[in-house]
């Protein structure tokens, strides 16, 4: 008698557990270095295990967590990262910084935008913000958000932008527009961008350690990335219940608690 009721009970357990599943943007990473520049998975520091250790040995390298493809830049509303730096570089003032490339065509991939770009295509454009421009120094080994929307949003400079990096406009002033002409306390009203950017496209998002000058001997780590309700924590995801998975389990294991007591009463009427 108690075998039915036990597999009952099991095909509920199987029927209300529910995967957790990213947003369709973006498909997943790849990590991308350039000379003795290093990326990888690690669990020294981590948000949820693991996160990547990325960074630098000499000034010529770079390290990169990619992000390939994506929607018109003005369907994006969340885009932040978390950061733990144990080496800032020479002068105390690096973590990993993030670039979004962005093309006038959808479905154009990062080689087409680099390809489009040394062929000086009107119809490519880029924005970066490094987060010393907006909260200064990185407070080493300890986590920090880097958000684009937040109440400190990052600050972005592009290819059409004057170098006022510590006055420049937010993600949101590009993507309305309202960085063609943008109020600087220093500088008065400047075009930061020709146009608003929030009908591009987005061809790559990339979070980045390195280029050049002070870029020697920099570590960080990076965890929990979120592009537009995207969770990117670098661990697979364990199944979960949802609620309506709670909902159906109740349901189900009421249902069949039921039968057992049906059955259990027939027995004793047979007896």
């Amino acid at each position: 008698m108690r075998k039915p009721a036990i597999t009952v009970l099991m095909l509920c357990l199987l029927c209300a557990v529910t995967v957790e599943v990213h947003a369709q943007y973006p498909p997943g990473y790849v990590l991308e270095t350039t000379g003795t520049g290093f990326a990888a998975e690690s669990g020294e520091q981590f948000l949820g295990f693991p996160s990547i250790r990325m960074g630098t040995v000499t000034t010529a390298d770079q390290a990169a967590i990619v992000f390939n493809g994506g929607p018109q830049l003005g369907s994006i509303d969340q885009l932040s990262y978390w950061t733990y730096t144990e080496g800032a570089g020479t002068f105390g003032q690096l973590t990993a910084w993030i670039a979004i490339y962005l093309h006038v065509q959808p479905g154009k991939t990062y080689d087409d935008w680099v390809t489009d770009y040394l062929a000086a295509s009107p119809d490519v454009f880029y924005l970066q913000a490094e987060p010393y421009y907006t909260t200064g120094n990185p407070v080493l080994n300890t986590w920090q958000l880097q958000d684009a929307f937040g109440g400190s949003a990052l600050k972005w400079v592009g290819l059409e932008s004057p170098d006022y990096p510590h006055e420049a406009p937010t993600l949101a002033d590009y993507i309305s527009g309202a960085a063609t002409n943008f109020l600087t306390t220093s500088y008065g009203n400047q075009a930061f961008a020709s146009r608003e950017y929030g009908t591009l496209y987005i061809s790559a998002i990339k979070i980045r350690m390195g280029y050049g000058g002070p870029w020697a001997n920099t570590l960080a780590f990076v965890d929990n990335i979120n592009i537009d309700g995207y969770l990117e924590s670098f661990h697979e995801e364990v199944p979960t219940l949802s609620e309506w998975g709670m909902m159906i389990l109740l349901m189900l294991t009421t249902l069949a608690a039921m039968w057992v007591l049906r059955r259990h009463r027939a027995e004793r009427l047979r007896v």
